[in-house]
């Protein structure tokens, strides 16, 4: 039941960024996040690593990451992250 509304969720997603002549960081961070909650964190780290790197101040794109990695079985990059996401936080302040 759940993966067929993933599987509608991400059709979305691919038909907002194909209308888009770029696609923005903010469709990546989603998208991540939608692989995130799906399990499929190696298609998340990739999703949530082009957004930062499009938007190095987004926190939220930070901090899934560092559950990505965490779930992953990687807790140092995971706490790299979190210090990243403060960062980014009082950068974009």
């Amino acid at each position: 039941m759940y993966s067929a509304r993933f599987d509608e969720s991400l059709r979305e997603y691919d038909v907002i960024q194909a209308a888009r002549v770029r696609s923005d960081a903010a469709i990546r961070c989603n998208k991540g996040a939608l692989y995130f909650y799906w399990r499929r964190y190696d298609r998340a780290e990739t999703l949530l690593t082009q957004a930062i790197e499009m938007t190095p101040h987004d926190v939220y794109a930070w901090l899934l990451l560092a559950d990505t990695y965490a779930q992953s079985g990687r807790p140092r990059q995971s706490r790299t992250c979190v210090l990243l996401s403060v960062l980014a936080a009082q950068w974009s302040s």
